[in-house]
């Protein structure tokens, strides 16, 4: 394919922020009718699903819900990703303007979406909606439209393409990678320990054959927001869930929680013995990877060839922040 040929942003950004919403509207709707509702309130459904999942939030009877699901940004992202992907066969003009097409529409789609699905008990904020799915389908089909032509560098603005800060910044990631793996153990640890309780959970729910999908597909996408807030937990913040649940390395205070299967991951309630020391450590392993693998490229760091022990630590100190 001649690499010179390229695409304006305008049209393939529309079609992939409607082709996009239109997917995710018939998987919400279809897993909805599956459970055997009728067809507007499956729709409306779906409409929902898809907001919510981005971090709309949403209004249960004067009860808000605010908590935004990771594993459902990470799924909406990496569809909107394939999408922008499959529409841009030749590399876009303006990788920028392209991503604006894309979230502008996918924001306005949103909006509309978040007032036609709203009802009397059930509200999701239009204006949240559409800065939500603004957000997250700008970033998703920006990475999918550029990766696939090797033109990722693009998005990158003209200041932080110098070597140092490229360099800081995947070191960064690198480091933020080793904590979330060291979270997501924990996750799995926890989860296989409390195998039966999470089992009693499910049994409590009593699903059905109709709403065993859309209860796994709940569990599954709420892992990634766990593996966050035990990264929450390792770091010594820890995280708050309700008014009277908390967990972090001291120990863990459980009150009322949702039922919810995959919560049967969190710590039984008392103060953590002294093992926990060893999970402190995993933030500063973490650090040592980051300042480990940073790469400059480049022989003087920030220009400093006649101190390079300092031009070295402040790119470990520019990765550290970078993961941050």
């Amino acid at each position: 394919m001649n690499s010179t040929v390229t695409t304006p942003p305008l049209r393939p950004g529309v079609l992939t922020a409607g082709v996009s919403a239109l997917v995710a509207l018939v998987v919400g709707s279809g897993v909805a009718l599956l459970a055997g509702v009728g067809l507007v309130s499956a729709l409306r459904t779906g409409a929902r699903s898809w907001l919510v999942l981005q971090g709309a939030g949403i209004e249960l009877q004067g009860t808000t819900l605010g908590l935004v699901p990771l594993g459902g940004v990470l799924f909406c992202g990496a569809l909107t990703a394939r999408v922008a992907r499959a529409m841009t066969p030749a590399p876009v003009e303006s990788p920028g303007a392209f991503a604006a097409t894309v979230a502008g529409t996918s924001g306005v789609v949103a909006a509309v979406l978040a007032s036609v699905s709203s009802t009397p008990e059930i509200v999701v904020n239009p204006a949240r909606a559409a800065a939500a799915v603004f957000v997250v389908t700008g970033v998703s089909a920006a990475l999918g439209a550029t990766m696939h032509h090797g033109r990722a560098g693009d998005l990158w603005p003209a200041p932080w393409r110098r070597p140092e800060v490229r360099g800081a910044v995947f070191a960064g990631a690198r480091g933020a990678a080793v904590l979330l793996a060291a979270a997501g153990v924990v996750v799995v640890t926890l989860l296989v320990r409390h195998v039966e309780r999470a089992g009693q959970l499910w049994a409590l729910l009593d699903p059905g054959a109709s709403g065993t999908p859309a209860l796994a597909a709940i569990c599954l996408l709420a892992v990634p927001t766990m593996v966050a807030w035990t990264a929450s937990v390792l770091l010594g913040p820890g995280f708050v869930l309700g008014t009277q649940t908390s967990v972090d390395l001291a120990g863990a205070q459980l009150g009322p929680v949702p039922g919810l299967p995959v919560l049967a991951a969190l710590p039984s309630p008392g103060t953590f013995g002294d093992w926990v020391v060893v999970l402190g450590l995993v933030p500063v392993l973490a650090g040592l990877v980051a300042g480990w693998t940073v790469r400059a490229g480049a022989e003087a760091p920030f220009g400093l060839s006649d101190r390079p022990v300092l031009g070295r630590s402040l790119l470990g100190l520019a990765a550290g922040a970078a993961g941050g």
